[in-house]
């Protein structure tokens, strides 16, 4: 008679099912916590996105504004010098389009939650497919949007320096000139002379192109802007009940 046979193979096997059972058991708590760790990893780092997106809205839709307003201002410019007068007499709305037509500030968006969940592979694993495309295809329009910013902005501000010999700017009330061309603050005033300024083929052309400049800028605000409050919406959705 075999060992086995002697020994009992219902008490062996009734181990060894014991020992299964402990193992898989030991198994299914390990995911478990490695599956609470990751969730709770996770929350945390859509909280970050969570803020991250709610600065960039506020950034864009305190500036969106402005950019519009410059837009109003510079095809203003272009219309008046291709008709030879200032249309409808708005001269303030002319004089914005001559102060402001190399304003375009390039967007600050903070991004630091986005890349370490792309480093960390959080990303990846998020549960939302429609929040990986959004948030991907925001940073990824931005980034496409930084990539032309030097192009885009070159033509207005080489119509800015062509306009130079023909306009003076000073600060209003005190009437002090003022060279400060690449950002001037909100309050500096323009003198100019508008004969010449629609005379120049240069400036005439410059402006148009400028004109259609800035308008892309705000279409691209905007396109930027309907990303990052989607994408918020649904990471809020995504931390409730967290």
């Amino acid at each position: 008679m075999s060992r086995l046979s002697r020994v009992g193979w219902k008490p062996l096997a009734t181990e060894l099912f014991i020992v299964f059972i402990g193992l898989l058991g030991a198994l299914q708590v390990d995911d478990w916590q490695q599956h609470r760790e990751l969730a709770q990893t996770e929350t945390v780092y859509l909280h970050r996105l969570n803020e991250d997106l709610a600065s960039y809205i506020m950034y864009l839709k305190r500036g969106i504004p402005r950019l519009e307003q410059h837009r109003r201002g510079v095809e203003h410019v272009s219309a008046s010098l291709a008709a030879g007068h200032i249309l409808n007499d708005d001269t303030d709305l002319f004089e914005l389009g001559l102060i402001y037509l190399g304003h375009l500030p390039s967007a600050n968006r903070p991004m630091s939650a986005y890349n370490e969940m792309v480093a960390s592979g959080v990303f990846a694993r998020l549960q939302s497919t429609e929040l990986q495309r959004l948030v991907s295809d925001l940073y990824a329009t931005q980034a496409a949007v930084d990539k032309n910013f030097a192009w885009w902005r070159n033509q207005p501000l080489v119509v800015e320096q062509a306009i130079q010999p023909f306009v003076e700017y000073y600060s209003e009330g005190e009437r002090v000139p003022s060279t400060n061309l690449s950002a001037p603050a909100y309050g500096v005033r323009i003198k100019y002379d508008f004969d010449k300024l629609a005379a120049d083929p240069v400036i005439r052309n410059g402006y148009f192109w400028a004109a259609d400049t800035h308008s892309d800028w705000v279409e691209w605000s905007n396109r930027l802007l309907d990303l990052a409050v989607a994408a918020e919406a649904i990471v809020a959705k995504e931390l409730q009940g967290r």
